[in-house]
């Protein structure tokens, strides 16, 4: 109390078109984080990977194909009647699987791919396609394709280390109970990596 704030650009003022706050403040808080906080970071959530590009326009941003997939689950999961079709082998539900092949595309076939599967849909309740277009197809999507699709690929793709460790370790195993002399031994080969 009785203290000056530190200087800083605020943003209670705006000057600038509404839409532009988001991103500005988003950016400024990245650009400083380092500075002021010591803070890196290395996830973006929701929609601020808009006022990253737009301030570094060079940066390629990648989103997460499991988390891309948990959003388009809990949307047939807000639908009973969709997802007893989805949990079934009726031609609904392999229809609604085939969405989450979209994702293994390269991000330019997307769209075609998505045309096509409306086309031949077994369904005229199209809630789910339509989230699935507006949010993550359409050119103005919040997520476009060039963020969440591409080919798969055999290189680990995580920003979480230990979540790539356990990948590694778990994949050296061949059956779900080893010995404690072979987890012993991978421990060792990995160590020595």
């Amino acid at each position: 109390m009785g203290q000056s704030s530190k200087a800083h650009k605020c943003f209670m003022k705006w000057s600038k078109g509404a839409t532009s706050i988001e991103a500005d403040a988003i950016a400024e808080g990245f650009l400083s984080s380092v500075k002021l906080h010591g803070l890196k970071y290395n996830k973006l959530i929701g929609n601020a990977h808009n006022a990253v590009r737009h301030f570094f326009p060079n940066c390629k941003i990648m989103a997460c194909r499991f988390h891309s997939g948990q959003s388009w689950l809990k949307k047939i999961q807000s639908d009973s009647n969709v997802l007893k079709n989805y949990n079934s082998k009726s031609e609904l539900g392999v229809w609604l699987k085939q969405f989450f092949a979209l994702r293994f595309l390269p991000s330019e076939d997307v769209e075609n791919a998505f045309t096509y599967l409306i086309e031949n849909s077994p369904t005229d309740n199209f809630e789910f396609t339509d989230y699935i277009l507006n949010n993550y197809i359409s050119s103005d999507a919040a997520f476009p394709p060039i963020l969440w699709a591409t080919e798969p690929s055999t290189e680990a793709r995580t920003t979480n280390g230990p979540e790539s460790f356990h990948k590694h370790y778990n994949a050296q195993f061949y059956k779900s109970h080893p010995s404690i002399d072979q987890v012993i031994h991978i421990l060792l080969d990995i160590q020595s990596e």
